[in-house]
């Protein structure tokens, strides 16, 4: 096999700040804006068939920059796309097929051999609560494969669950070309009945190649200068304090139990009474600077606050494969951004670990974060000098 096997959300653990650096887009599938697509003759969408309508029959689909509320308000109200900044941008409407089938399929031009590729896409159920029957969720199959169909992998989004209001989920896929790669189709494959539900809204369908790029190790990190800066400013003699730990190193247990206890009655203290563990300190260029975070690997019930420059940003917020995204400018005015992630619960699996995803003129780069009762995760943000 030319192609290792298809991870579905399949982010690294191995180091916590280990980085994926995104480079060459191979496509980025939007379906263009006002009713309009022209990309239509490099696609093959199966036994689906275009509808030039707001609201597709089964088998068909549409390309919309928005969506009344079809078949009675059985779907939900879709107001616009997916995708940021856009006027009047598409997303595509399928009304699913009475049987399982593909929707969409993209043939790929021969990748880079030995190249790491991710794939990316968002999806949004469509259906709104009814009493007339049970309907079904959308689950999505995604399926790689030579131009002569031998498959090579495939993953699922597994179900994706019914909400009061439309909400666009992202699912990403990596995987990596041999020495000799074939040229390929990605396959998008409904995987559940049509009739009653099984509806829904797809955008942004992206293909990059990316690398992992260890993070440079200083030989003289920045946490340690800050906390050295800090001990001298309340003990004039550092020497004394280091020389004094081994004989406190006892009483951790009970400090870190007593710290629990007042979290509980100060859930915003975290940030004062933990060590704050520098993860990488970034430079980016100047603008905005969108912050994404997920949960790593398994959802296992991980929650987080997030801080920024001091403030708090997203507060008790359960991890999971739908972000907690925020944005900050990035500026001569306003050079260096500090972000804070403090761990509330740490789930099933200790230490809590998140998925910080940084965009920045589409380009995306990744860390993973681990905090616990002792430490929370700081990440800082520097404008790159030109």
């Amino acid at each position: 096999m030319r192609y290792i096997t298809l991870l579905f959300l399949a982010f690294s653990t191995m180091l916590s700040a280990q980085t994926r650096i995104y480079k060459d887009t191979v496509f980025n599938l939007a379906f263009g804006s006002n009713y309009q697509f022209l990309g239509t003759r490099f696609l093959d969408f199966g036994e689906y068939e275009k509808q030039d309508s707001d609201c597709p029959d089964d088998g068909k689909f549409a390309f919309l920059p928005s969506s009344p509320g079809c078949f009675s308000n059985g779907w939900l109200k879709m107001n616009e796309d997916h995708t940021p900044g856009d006027k009047q941008g598409n997303f595509m409407l399928v009304n699913a097929n009475f049987n399982p089938g593909d929707f969409m399929s993209i043939p790929l031009r021969q990748l880079k051999a030995s190249s790491n590729y991710e794939i990316s896409f968002w999806l949004a159920n469509i259906l709104q609560e009814t009493q007339n029957c049970e309907p079904l969720q959308p689950n999505i199959e995604l399926r790689i494969e030579t131009r002569n169909g031998k498959p090579l992998t495939y993953s699922k989004t597994g179900i994706i669950p019914w909400k009061q209001n439309p909400l666009w989920r992202r699912y990403s896929i990596t995987f990596s070309t041999g020495s000799n790669p074939e040229p390929l189709v990605i396959r998008f494959r409904n995987s559940q009945t049509g009739g009653c539900g099984n509806d829904f809204a797809m955008d942004d369908v992206l293909l990059v190649e990316w690398e992992e790029e260890l993070p440079k190790i200083k030989s003289t990190p920045p946490a340690p200068i800050v906390q050295a800066a800090k001990q001298a400013i309340k003990k004039p003699a550092p020497k004394e304090k280091v020389q004094a730990a081994p004989a406190v190193k006892p009483d951790t247990t009970a400090s870190v139990k007593n710290k629990g206890k007042a979290e509980k009655t100060r859930p915003t203290q975290p940030i004062n009474q933990r060590r704050d563990n520098l993860i990488q300190s970034v430079e980016l260029p100047a603008g905005t600077i969108e912050l994404c975070f997920f949960d790593d690997s398994k959802i296992d019930g991980d929650t987080i606050s997030v801080y920024h420059n001091g403030l708090p940003i997203i507060k008790q917020a359960g991890l999971s494969k739908k972000p907690h995204c925020f944005s900050f400018n990035l500026s001569e005015e306003e050079p260096i951004h500090e972000v804070i992630t403090v761990a509330e619960t740490q789930g099933n699996m200790p230490p809590n670990t998140a998925l910080l995803e940084v965009i920045f003129q589409r380009k995306r780069l990744q860390f993973l974060l681990h905090s616990d009762e002792s430490q929370n995760a700081r990440m800082q943000f520097k404008l790159k000098k030109p």
